[in-house]
């Protein structure tokens, strides 16, 4: 990792070089030492950070074989010239500091994120990206392979981990396992994961390009991810260097995001399956529902329906939050699982996002099961005893 103590210093008394339409350069900085080159790279580099607004897939300067990996630097980069406090839109401009060749195709840039409504000038972000002399364009990419390529490889089943020293080897075959469990239920084929595995967030926003950002003052622990196509992109920064865990609740929405996307599906049923097949804040999901039963009056007359229109948390904090209709989805997600197997999950999971009064969900629930809003509380209520039947 390259160190940037200085630069803050040197950001503070550059002096741009006026260029119209180009990025602007500090002074001092040498780009490729072929002028017609330097204007093509500015304007190209220029480009690339003004599609950071366009969805990513529509970013044309991304090198196609390294998009996955680039598309996590470019939601960082993603409305960072814009002043939260004054709604400015290009508050913050950028300028080339540092500019290093790779080899004699391959640049390795700096860019910083400079401006504010105050002075002195504010340091909004500081970018690392590697643009590609391509024979029409420059490309860019992300420098997460250039920043691991002396890292270590793991791969079993549809898993690969990139990792610095030692691996848990063990626990990589239990993800991939337990993943694979998952896939077979969602009928999903073909899909792969990688994972980096860092100590901590600064070395994931290190890895990826991000050597300083406002936003991430103070945060020690932190993942990011991106999805392209079959492809799930995670690296981790929770103390997890080596891969010696991982949560099964996070798993099965990393799995379902594979096959569609989570905004779009019932988000009640889809945290329900979570808390089913992988619990959630380390607890099983025996734990969940014996804290459940504790915490909610269990009654004939109990209105499961207003837990549906009205969200309660049983969990111990606001941090490790447990959500009362949750558990009742998760049973009503393992009735008809067992009953009629995971197509009724299926169904119910796709009735959309949430709906006041939630029509599509009652009316899917009636064609699976027979059950309506009108005998949901009853229904409901023989769920939760059964199940508190079986725990005894």
């Amino acid at each position: 990792m390259r160190l940037f103590t200085t630069l803050f210093a040197f950001i503070i008394a550059i002096q741009l070089q006026a260029q119209s339409l180009k990025l602007p350069t500090a002074q001092g900085v040498v780009l490729t030492a072929d002028s017609t080159m330097d204007v093509a790279l500015t304007l190209d580099l220029s480009a690339f950070l003004a599609a950071a607004d366009l969805p990513n897939e529509q970013n044309v300067y991304v090198l196609p074989s390294q998009q996955i990996e680039t598309y996590i630097l470019l939601d960082e980069i993603l409305g960072i010239t814009k002043n939260a406090k004054t709604g400015e839109i290009n508050c913050y401009q950028p300028v080339i500091t540092n500019c290093i060749a790779l080899d004699d195709k391959q640049y390795l840039l700096q860019i910083a994120y400079m401006g504010g409504d105050s002075l002195p000038t504010q340091l909004r972000a500081i970018f690392e990206i590697i643009a590609h002399a391509n024979t029409t364009k420059f490309l860019f990419s992300s420098p997460l392979k250039y920043n691991t390529l002396n890292w270590n490889k793991f791969t079993h089943q549809n898993t690969t981990v990139f990792y610095k020293r030692d691996i848990q080897t063990k626990k990589v075959e239990e993800y991939a396992t337990f993943s694979t469990e998952i896939d077979a239920k969602l009928k999903s084929t073909g899909k792969l994961t990688e994972f980096y595995c860092c100590e901590n967030f600064v070395e994931v926003l290190q890895l990826i390009g991000v050597l300083h950002k406002a936003d991430y003052a103070s945060v020690q622990l932190n993942t990011l991810g991106s999805l392209v196509g079959n492809k799930k992109l995670i690296i981790t920064g929770e103390h997890s260097s080596n891969f010696n865990d991982f949560d099964k609740h996070d798993l099965w929405h990393d799995r379902l995001s594979l096959v569609v996307p989570r905004s779009t599906v019932n988000k009640p049923v889809d945290e329900a399956c979570a808390y089913l097949y992988g619990g959630s804040w380390g607890y099983s999901w025996d734990t969940i529902f014996k804290h459940f039963t504790k915490r909610i009056a269990i009654a004939e007359n109990t209105d499961w329906q207003y837990y549906k229109e009205n969200p309660y948390d049983f969990g111990e904090s606001d941090e490790k939050h447990l959500y009362a209709d949750y558990v009742i989805n998760a049973l009503i997600v393992q009735h008809l699982e067992k009953e009629y197997g995971f197509d009724a999950v299926w169904k119910l999971l796709n009735t959309g996002k949430y709906q006041k009064g939630n029509a599509n969900y009652y009316a899917a629930l009636q064609q699976l099961t027979g059950v309506s809003a009108d005998n949901y509380n009853q229904w409901v209520y023989q769920l939760v005893k059964a199940e508190m039947n079986k725990k005894q």
